[in-house]
């Protein structure tokens, strides 16, 4: 809008504008967004956007007033509520004019169009110039004045939060304290990635300036959370997201719980006493079959010292289920643990570790049976009248060296 007025009456707004000078560099140049032309401005949905509109005069100090429309439904005409971003605002030639405008976050997405009329006689309607501001149509004219129109882009926005599920029913109704840190990957439908961000304090995030798709959100679950629920079901931290020509995709959600680790240990309890004395053997490789409170199945063995450990489970109440029927549990050997209690159950803390407590078996038991006597004659074997020898301590020692008297 840095052309001269009063303008003659004929000429193309769509576009252009009603400008006698015949200067290409005079059309559609008075609008600026963050420093640069409004034309083809991407303005995001949601965003609220300062715009600065710099009327022009050859006469110093001349004045004016400015009414200008953002189509923000994308129909095709100024009419509707919220459409006029500016009625009658007085101005001064040089001097620019600023609008803070907020594009609806329920609206349109894709190519629209935004129009601009200074006039010395302001009003915004036919009663001052020869319009019909209602349409977007190229005869636009202002007698006094000058009309600009700019293409430009609304665009819309995917938005949604991760809340931590503290009850861990999967229930996203439920009002939940966000969790912020948490990386967020937006992909097109071809796979690629269009961004990457980190929720707010409150969990929150968005992603903004996208064309009308189909697109894939992603989360990464944070250290020591596993997710229970997202918006589109399944539980695998993916959200298939459709933006339509509203532009607006919110309530992609995602909910994730608290994990702890839990460990236990596992050995030969020869002597059954219900502890690992010394000499009593670890048990490795064997595995150990952990449900969470979840109902997630998670298998584990136990290391060369007997040792067992698993991270990152669901806090609550877990199972803990020695796998008695591994290839690896010795044979010959009670599947009934004499140490500990198979199976047992744990109650994992949110990030602490939690022991299991210690597992024993005891080998199958024999029966060793004898009788002494008194061989009166020496001939190794009892002879009718030869007395039984009562009262006489056996000490047997087995094969791992215990001994029972």
């Amino acid at each position: 809008m840095t052309t001269s007025w009063p303008q003659a009456a004929a000429g193309n707004a769509l576009g252009d504008d009603n400008d006698t000078d015949n200067d290409p560099g005079n059309d559609d140049d008075g609008v600026t967004a963050g420093g640069a032309g409004l034309q083809g401005h991407i303005f995001a949905i949601g965003d609220t956007v300062t715009i600065d509109i710099m009327p022009g005069s050859d006469v110093a100090g001349s004045s004016g007033f400015l009414n200008a429309w953002i189509d923000f439904n994308g129909d095709g005409d100024f009419s509707d509520a919220g459409e006029q971003i500016a009625a009658d605002v007085p101005g001064t030639a040089g001097t620019a004019i600023s609008l803070s405008v907020t594009v609806p976050s329920t609206g349109y997405s894709g190519n629209s169009y935004a129009r601009f009329r200074y006039s010395v006689n302001g009003g915004d309607g036919p009663a001052n110039d020869v319009f019909n501001q209602n349409s977007i149509r190229n005869d636009e004219e202002a007698f006094t004045g000058e009309v600009e129109d700019y293409q430009i882009q609304l665009l819309g926005i995917i938005s949604g939060q991760v809340r931590l599920d503290v009850d861990q029913d999967g229930d996203l109704a439920d009002a939940e304290n966000g969790i912020g840190g948490v990386t967020i990957t937006l992909r097109d439908s071809g796979g690629a990635v269009v961004g990457t961000t980190t929720t707010a304090p409150d969990g929150s995030y968005s992603f903004t300036e996208l064309p009308v798709g189909t697109y894939t959100v992603t989360e990464t679950d944070p250290a020591n959370h596993v997710s229970t629920q997202d918006s589109d079901g399944g539980n695998d931290n993916s959200i298939a997201v459709v933006l339509g020509s509203s532009g607006i995709a919110n309530g992609n959600d995602f909910l994730d719980t608290d994990r702890g680790n839990t460990y236990g240990h596992l050995f030969i309890d020869t002597n059954g006493n219900g502890s690992q004395d010394a000499g009593e053997p670890d048990l490795p490789n064997v595995d150990v079959v952990v449900t969470d409170s979840q109902g997630g199945i998670h298998r584990v063995s136990s290391d060369a010292n007997g040792d067992w450990t698993l991270n990152d489970i669901v806090y609550g109440n877990a199972t803990v289920d020695v796998d008695e029927s591994d290839a690896d549990f010795p044979a010959n050997h009670n599947t009934t643990a004499t140490a500990g209690s198979d199976p047992s159950t744990v109650t994992v803390v949110v990030n602490t570790s939690t022991d299991a407590g210690n597992d024993g078996y005891q080998p199958n038991s024999g029966t060793v049976t004898g009788h002494l006597f008194i061989d009166t004659n020496g001939n190794g074997s009892q002879d009718a009248g030869e007395p039984n020898l009562p009262n006489v301590d056996v000490v047997i020692t087995d094969s791992t060296g215990a001994t029972q008297t």
